[in-house]
């Protein structure tokens, strides 16, 4: 895999916010070229010293061709014309309100939130036609039962930070199941230097409804997204 000596990433997107989600694997610019991998990723608003809405976060990614036998890939598009890899992410993240040193509810503020899901994906590239279709369905759990509380509770803790106040107030235990569908198409590229797609994403279900359009552009030492898997 060749090694992206400088790579911009630019979302131009009209509606709901940019790509840059911790748990969004399908965009061609978090494209590894391989059909099998695993990688962490992990992130803390800790080290931009705030505790604002999206808190912490932990996702466990492996992709794998065995995985087309789970049987949640079922419910995934897998177009006949393509070449598509499979994966699962186990996801666990918290969210908190602009504030967490009041044992209060924070009224018109976001409330306390973990969520722990598992994200079943298949990522389905048409190299004739430069187009890239990605499915995902994400089941799991919204609530106290995430642990997202202690896992912050002791992050806190470990790094000698204040102890956040308002856990108690978070949303309750319930189901999440969810729907993604993300379009691609190229528009144009030159060699692996340079690359401009065209951008569509589909979420609906329990924990997220969200429609966005727009393109992204990618510079620098590519690996080919629109190549063999």
């Amino acid at each position: 895999m060749a090694f992206n000596k400088f790579l911009v990433a630019i979302s131009l997107l009209f509606f709901g916010k940019t790509y840059a989600q911790v748990d969004d694997n399908s965009p061609t610019y978090r494209n590894i070229g391989s059909n099998k991998y695993f990688r962490i990723h992990y992130d803390n608003d800790f080290f931009t010293n705030s505790d604002y809405y999206y808190s912490q976060g932990i996702s466990l990614e492996f992709v794998h061709p065995a995985i087309h036998k789970f049987f949640l890939t079922k419910l995934l598009i897998q177009p006949a014309k393509a070449e598509t890899k499979f994966g699962i992410a186990l996801n666990d993240f918290g969210y908190t309100p602009t504030s967490i040193s009041s044992n209060e509810i924070l009224f018109g503020d976001r409330p306390f939130a973990g969520t722990l899901y598992l994200k079943t994906f298949a990522i389905a590239t048409n190299v004739a036609k430069q187009r890239r279709i990605s499915s995902a369905i994400s089941t799991g759990i919204l609530g106290p039962a995430a642990g997202a509380k202690k896992m912050q509770t002791d992050i806190h803790h470990w790094l000698d930070n204040i102890t956040p106040k308002g856990w108690q107030h978070q949303i309750r235990n319930d189901v999440i199941i969810n729907y993604q569908i993300d379009y691609e198409q190229q528009i144009w590229g030159f060699k692996n230097l340079v690359l401009l797609n065209a951008a569509a994403q589909l979420q609906a279900g329990t924990l997220k409804d969200k429609l966005r359009t727009g393109v992204n552009f990618m510079i620098g030492k590519l690996n080919n997204p629109y190549g063999a898997a």
